[in-house]
């Protein structure tokens, strides 16, 4: 099966879980790849409406005050410091400072520029100058927050003579407060850039990459400007002093719980803040993947819509054996009426489009309830020529899904019996389409299309074990 196929697959499989558990979400994004478009809830990353938002003559002003103010700041700290000026990136809230200013630049460049195109399915990956600001924003905003809680904790108190309140100023806020703001503002709601898991590892080499730093100039003979003679050593900061054995254990052990600890949960609720503001591509239902889970079910072309039609609150309705049932289904959970044929066999028994699927009966008894789309179909194929059963729909605004009883039998399971069949089997694939649906990991077989070139090859439940292409390789 082809490396395409696989990836369908796994896109429909995305798209029917409709949403993942917040466990399974956080697991997913850790060891996803940073720069993927394709989220574990099956929607893909819109490009240009996360990292280039409209309308321009909106956003682009905001970009840039948000760029001029950083510049104000960093202008006024440069003239204000006393020291020799090759040290002034010595300090972390001044690499705070790049950091935003670097993403700040390349975020209104990507508003000006057409630099940040819509990849297209197959590439699944965000172009170079998309991937850099993604890259920087995570250092960024995770820089700022570590400054804001250091410098209002450490700093602060620490500075000259005035009282607290006369300290405070648009210098001293903005530096220490307002630029986090700033950033959080601008690229959780002016843009909506998505933060994963995977995300934390760039902002903890940046933190690793400033204690290294720290490290160094401890080790050397570089000296500290901004010390005075009453200072006992020359260190960067008091809490990152790695001279004598005991400085050395404080700070080590400040360094493990800022990034074992400290850095985490910053981040986890950074990431979770980021959830919902989340843009994404449109997803066509009726697509080539719909197309193939419900092409025995479905009557395409329709002239009939329901939609302005009253929703009655729930219809039982007997199918009739051998017939299509003329109804398109989006893929979800549980299964939503979509459209409807003027030639289906439940056209005039009142289903409206935008109901759903509560049960599916069988003559012997056996009820389905709680299906996802996937499961609906596969359930009206397999039985397509028997007679006695029912479905029933519901309004989704009026009534509640029939849940599914605690220990049901698993005869009675919302899964299809097993198939009889090979345990292995090695299919030569056709060029083009195989017809066959692929979901999970490893892909397993859950649909195969009336008109499969390898239909009659295959079983649904094997799962694809080896891949080998013309040149020997095998995947």
């Amino acid at each position: 099966m082809s490396k395409d196929d696989i990836e369908k697959g796994n896109q429909l499989y995305y798209n029917e879980q409709h949403d993942t558990s917040c466990c399974s979400r956080c697991c997913g994004e850790f060891c996803q790849h940073p720069f993927t478009l394709l989220d574990v809830n099956g929607y893909v990353i819109d490009v240009q409406r996360s990292f280039a938002a409209k309308p321009i003559y909106i956003v682009l002003p905001l970009k840039l005050l948000a760029l001029g103010i950083t510049i104000d700041v960093m202008a006024r700290d440069i003239m204000n410091y006393d020291a020799t000026i090759s040290f002034y990136l010595a300090y972390f809230t001044n690499w705070t400072l790049v950091f935003t200013l670097i993403y700040f630049l390349l975020s209104s460049l990507l508003s000006v520029l057409p630099l940040g195109p819509q990849p297209s399915p197959e590439d699944n990956r965000a172009p170079f100058m998309v991937c850099l600001t993604w890259a920087v924003y995570p250092l960024a905003i995770i820089s700022q927050t570590l400054n804001f809680f250091s410098y209002w904790t450490l700093i602060y108190w620490d500075l000259g003579s005035g009282s607290k309140v006369e300290r405070l100023s648009y210098f001293t806020l903005m530096k220490g407060w307002g630029l986090l703001m700033i950033l959080i503002a601008e690229g959780q709601f002016v843009n909506k850039i998505p933060l994963r898991w995977s995300h934390l590892t760039i902002a903890e080499c940046g933190l690793i990459a400033y204690i290294v730093w720290t490290m160094l100039h401890d080790a050397t003979d570089f000296g500290n400007p901004d010390r005075t003679d009453d200072w006992d050593d020359d260190s960067i900061y008091s809490f990152l002093n790695w001279k004598g054995d005991t400085n050395l254990q404080l700070a080590s052990l400040g360094c493990f719980i800022t990034m074992a600890i400290i850095l985490p949960a910053v981040w986890f609720v950074h990431y979770v803040f980021s959830w919902p503001c989340r843009r994404y591509m449109p997803i066509d239902n009726k697509g080539d993947e719909s197309d193939e889970e419900n092409d025995e079910e479905n009557e395409e072309g329709s002239g009939n819509d329901r939609r302005n039609v009253e929703m009655p609150d729930e219809l039982r309705i007997p199918i009739v054996a051998g017939q299509k049932l003329g109804l398109n289904f989006a893929t979800s959970f549980p299964p939503r009426v979509e459209k409807i044929s003027d030639v289906s066999q439940l056209a005039d028994c009142g289903v409206v489009i935008g109901m759903v699927v509560d049960t599916l009966e069988f003559k012997d008894g056996t009820v389905y309830c709680e299906m996802e789309t996937g499961e609906l179909v596969g359930h009206l194929k397999r039985t397509k020529e028997d007679d006695g059963r029912f479905i029933t729909f519901i309004n989704p605004k009026v009534r509640s899904l029939t849940p599914k009883p605690p220990n049901f039998p698993d005869a009675l399971r919302n899964e299809p019996p097993a198939e009889e069949g090979p345990d292995e089997v090695m299919v030569a694939l056709p060029v083009g389409s195989i017809g066959v649906v692929l979901t999970g990991t490893p892909p397993r077989v859950t649909r195969i299309s009336e008109n499969s070139a390898i239909g009659g090859q295959i079983r649904e439940n094997l799962v694809v074990d080896t891949l080998m292409l013309e040149d020997g390789t095998t995947r």
